[in-house]
């Protein structure tokens, strides 16, 4: 039950995060390399989140095997979910920020 209730987690966030990147790069507010990016990290989460055999291979691999439970998993992804909406809300003030900048600028150029 846990474990399908990640899949369906990490599913609905990656689609949320993907479909916002995509939107915004339509829009002209987040660039190609960092829709690609965002695109890339749900993708790879998602994957992990339905293959999670994947996850205790890489761990054998790079340590002694101790394993990742399952409430770890959910945690990873509801953090980087969080990432993803830190930085496309700074992303947006910082354009705000350039906007009026570049606003003001213009105007004290014409006086």
């Amino acid at each position: 039950m846990i474990i399908l209730f990640t899949k369906f987690f990490s599913l609905i966030l990656a689609i949320i995060v993907i479909s916002r990147s995509i939107s915004d790069f339509r829009s002209k507010k987040e660039s190609l390399i960092m829709a690609v990016f965002w695109s890339m990290v749900w993708l790879a989460i998602t994957i992990l989140a339905f293959y999670p055999q994947l996850i205790d291979i890489i761990i054998v691999k790079l340590d002694n095997g101790t394993g990742i439970g399952t409430f770890n998993g959910i945690a990873l992804v509801f953090i980087m979910f969080i990432c993803y909406r830190i930085y496309a809300k700074a992303h947006r003030v910082e354009q705000g920020l350039r906007k009026i900048a570049t606003q003001v600028g213009l105007k004290d150029f014409e006086k």
